[in-house]
């Protein structure tokens, strides 16, 4: 069919005719337009009249719509397109920490959340993700839904306090313990940090120790990025191949970059010391003049300890914040000391890592069994049977020394008994070539849980460390329920048995700075030493005790400090001091880098 378009005789005889209509309506004034119809439709020369009629109606309508409503139209406030009428109906569970809010931060975060679930509708996360045939995508849902609800906040105006600062956590172990339940060292470390941040609404992206994705999720938002917490290196990537320098300058910048390493005295950072981060505190020669300076390290009527933590009841401790090393110095102070031998040498300043310690709570669950009502039990420390064999350098490479202590301790004290929780994880090819047995005298209670673990070591009276695994937590976790350690330890030829910093090994570095009846040092492989350590642990109970340097309190202060620092001031001037010559950091790492 072909299109004809219409003159402008016959539009303004279709406007009026059409207009008449709708206007005064009427047989007659219908009657009249009829003829009039039939006149122009014979001027029109055969016309098609249904195509022109439906052409014009809709010129009417339109014109008339704008005609009418045209005055209200500018009175419309326009709305964000994804926010559509049913926006407010849905649903939305509160979550129980929403509710301890102050009013102000409840009310923006309730209408926030109502926003957010909206979105999440949208945008629901793959059952695949996480498996292996795709790649465990899981932490990039996570850290993209942030992402979402970042963009509603701001576009809302209801971003709750910290909730534009934002935390990267980029290490292996903060994945495993965030989607594998992992319950190691740095597993607990991690769950105290994100408890923490989470509490004081900071925003925490995921993001395995994937160097490509950070670098991704850095340039996105690089305002908002307060610190990015990972290892140097990662199954994709380094650090190294996005940071910031002069011919990169959208990487990432060296100073807002912190090296998580659980164990103290590792300095791996390209800036300098403070920019590598442990969980534990270690020991040093600085915590035995500050314990000289508050009393000689006085445990009150139980005995004395060696430093500055374990030299302090809490309540001494609250009084000498500023004495701690842990405090000292962090905000550039260097204290002026000589290096430490083999990381500088001569003239360089000591050491100054930063401290975020996991936290260890007073007990609740299991709830605390005074010593007198539980059985002689030494709960063991070691999850694999390989501890007690020659591979992991156990303290007691005599097996047979358990059955042995057994039975000399088992006359002095009913019931006494050694216990693990532990297993064989290694391969069934391995265990056929090197079988390897529990020591005689040791009853096995098998692999367990975290609440089974700490129900059985509540219900002991001892912890017996065998070497390995070192800076662990469980010993922080059996003081806490009023439970003594043995540590074994070793020595070079030229160490002093009374200065632990002169020590060969530990297997709590930072539970050196304490001694009985907390804490018993024993050297490995002696077994008068050993025995007589379970003889003194069982027969001098101690009240639960958490030293001062692992509370929640300290564990926030150290958060809130790290959080506050101007890293990039700090930064700017070890650079500079570097291009001058004048070196005041640590390690071997160490560098140039880009602001």
């Amino acid at each position: 069919m072909k299109l004809v378009i219409p003159s402008s005789h016959s539009i303004a005889y279709n406007f009026k005719y059409y207009f008449s209509f709708l206007v005064r309506g009427g047989k007659k004034e219908a009657d009249k337009d009829k003829a009039d119809k039939k006149q122009m439709m014979a001027s029109s020369k055969g016309h098609n009249s249904g195509l022109r009629r439906l052409l014009f109606l809709l010129m009417i309508v339109v014109t008339s719509l704008v005609v009418f409503y045209r005055p209200s139209i500018s009175d419309i406030k326009s709305s964000p397109y994804f926010l559509p009428s049913s926006w407010q109906s849905a649903s939305t569970t509160i979550p129980p920490e929403i509710q301890t809010l102050i009013p102000n931060e409840r009310a923006m975060a309730i209408k926030q959340l109502k926003y957010a679930a909206k979105l999440e509708t949208k945008f629901a996360p793959n059952p695949n993700w996480g498996g292996r045939d795709h790649g465990r995508e899981d932490y990039k849902y996570h850290s993209e839904n942030e992402l979402r609800k970042l963009a509603v906040c701001i576009a809302t105006d209801t971003c709750r306090q910290n909730q534009t600062s934002v935390i990267i956590l980029g290490h292996i172990f903060n994945h495993f313990h965030l989607y594998e339940g992992y319950m190691g060292g740095e597993g607990i470390w991690t769950a105290s940090l994100v408890e923490t941040l989470t509490k004081w609404g900071y925003t925490i992206l995921h993001a395995r120790d994937d160097w490509v994705y950070m670098w991704y999720l850095y340039n996105q938002i690089p305002g908002m990025v307060k610190g990015i917490i990972a290892w140097r290196t990662g199954q994709f990537g380094t650090f190294e191949d996005q940071m910031k320098t002069g011919r990169r300058q959208h990487g990432i910048p060296a100073w807002q970059f912190f090296v998580y390493n659980y164990f103290p005295d590792h300095y791996t950072s390209i800036v300098g010391d403070a920019w590598n981060m442990h969980s534990e505190f270690g020991y040093s020669h600085e915590q035995r003049r500050s314990g000289s300076r508050s009393k000689g390290g006085s445990m009150g009527d139980r005995g004395q300890g060696r430093g500055a933590w374990g030299g302090w009841t809490g309540r001494e401790a609250k009084g000498r914040e500023g004495e701690r090393r842990g405090e000292k110095g962090r905000e550039g102070e260097r204290r002026g000391e000589k290096g430490r031998e083999g990381e500088g040498g001569e003239g360089r300043e000591s050491a100054n890592f930063t401290f975020i310690p996991y936290v260890v709570e007073p007990a609740t669950t299991p709830p605390y069994i005074p010593a007198v009502q539980r059985p002689n039990q030494v709960y063991i420390l070691a999850k694999f049977v390989r501890y007690f064999y020659n591979g992991a350098q156990p303290a007691w490479e005599d097996r047979g020394i358990f059955l042995r202590a057994k039975q000399i301790l088992e006359k002095e004290f009913p019931g006494f008994e050694f216990v693990v929780g532990c297993r064989d994880d290694r391969n069934g090819d391995q265990q056929k070539q090197n079988p390897m047995e529990l020591p005689a005298g040791i009853r096995n209670l098998g692999q367990m849980d975290k609440v089974e673990f700490e129900r059985q070591l509540a219900n002991s009276r001892v912890m017996l460390g065998i070497g390995w695994p070192t800076l662990s937590p469980s010993p922080h976790v059996a003081l806490s329920l009023g439970i003594p350690f043995i540590s074994p330890f070793s020595v070079h030829g030229w160490s002093d048995l009374e200065d632990p910093e002169t020590w060969a090994s530990s297997q709590h570095h930072t539970l050196k700075t304490l001694t009985e009846p907390y804490v018993y040092h024993v050297l490995r492989g002696n077994e008068t030493q050993f025995i007589d350590a379970i003889r003194k642990a069982l027969s001098t109970p101690i009240e639960p005790f958490i030293l001062p340097l692992m509370t929640r309190d300290h564990h926030e202060k150290q958060v809130n400090k790290w959080l506050n620092t101007d890293w990039k001031a700090k930064a700017a001037v070890i650079l500079e001091n570097r291009k001058n010559g004048r070196e005041t950091e640590n390690g071997n790492e160490i560098g140039e880098f880009a602001l």
